[in-house]
């Protein structure tokens, strides 16, 4: 076994484990349970690949993350087996089974984290365009009813800014599972009606 494209992507920080050597060859999922720390005989070298966490139940993937998860496995079928953590699931690969191209791929992600800019950008465009096709409209439905009429009677584009301007001011932004936007409409509810008063230039409760 060659140690260089081992050694080379540890350097990178993604993070090594040790399975059966019998299972590399037939397994494409594994995880804490079923791998190891250190080396010993019998066990092959496993690398998760750092930036590639997939959808999980509990949101803990960045959508960057998802957009890595979801473009290598397209760019390269076949290449890379899956190491599931903390109900999360990474890609992972054994250095010396990747071709060249999927190896490159991996190790480029310290010089450049986001695997496909295209499909991370469709994600962003999706998460987006989802404020128009159903946020405002299920979101105001939280609200009181003189704060929704306020809201018909305001610049649709004015009030998508603010309520991003406040989406910013509290580091929140909703994750893509790679087929729904997820929002957190109980935040989302506090920081439109905050939209709504500075548009309106409103202080006053309503």
């Amino acid at each position: 076994m060659s140690t260089h494209r081992l050694a080379t992507l540890a350097s990178l920080g993604h993070s090594v484990r040790y399975v059966l050597d019998a299972e590399a060859l037939e397994t494409t999922y594994f995880g804490f349970n079923n791998s190891d720390e250190y080396p010993a005989e019998g066990l092959v070298p496993l690398v998760i690949i750092g930036g590639t966490r997939g959808v999980d139940v509990y949101d803990q993937s960045p959508t960057w993350e998802r957009a890595n998860h979801t473009a290598l496995l397209r760019d390269f079928p076949g290449e890379f087996v899956t190491y599931s953590y903390a109900n999360v699931d990474y890609l992972a690969c054994f250095p010396d089974m990747l071709n060249d191209a999927a190896f490159d791929a991996v190790a480029g992600l310290s010089d450049y984290p986001v695997h496909d800019k295209e499909a991370l950008t469709e994600i962003d465009q999706e998460i987006w365009e989802s404020w128009e096709q159903y946020l405002l409209w299920d979101v105001s439905g939280m609200l009181t009813d003189d704060m929704c009429d306020m809201a018909r009677e305001l610049d649709s584009d004015e009030l998508r800014d603010a309520f991003w301007t406040e989406c910013q001011r509290y580091d929140y932004y909703p994750e893509h599972t790679g087929l729904d936007v997820m929002w957190d409409y109980d935040e989302c509810a506090v920081f439109l009606a905050s939209a709504i008063r500075t548009v309106s230039g409103t202080t006053e409760e309503i």
